[in-house]
């Protein structure tokens, strides 16, 4: 695996969450889609507003499901974890890159 080398605006992305405790899809991608279209380079899912605390771990999976795939639909990195390449918009994250992005979680302790 070749490092990633990040460069410019990675901004950290808040879970947005309803009030059952599901994580809010539609606004969630999109704040993605707005801060992709607003020219950012990368995206960091889970926040840095301390609710990565409070949210469990089916919520943290759906927050990163749903950032990777607007990463990948932009052709953006995600922090811990480069599409490389761009990918072409909607192409499947290959399952290398899920496994790198749950290791990266690992390490930081939030799995």
């Amino acid at each position: 695996m070749s490092e990633a080398h990040f460069h410019g605006v990675f901004p950290y992305v808040v879970s947005p969450v309803h009030e059952t405790g599901e994580v809010n899809v539609d606004v969630l991608a999109r704040l993605c889609d707005d801060l992709i279209e607003a020219g950012v380079h990368g995206l960091t899912p889970l926040g840095s507003t301390g609710e990565f605390a409070y949210l469990t771990w089916p919520q943290r999976q759906r927050v990163v499901e749903v950032v990777i795939a607007a990463c990948v639909k932009g052709g953006l990195q995600l922090q811990g974890y480069s599409v490389g390449v761009p990918l072409p918009p909607q192409a499947p994250l290959p399952p290398e890159g899920v496994e790198e992005v749950r290791r990266a979680l690992v390490a930081i302790g939030a799995l």
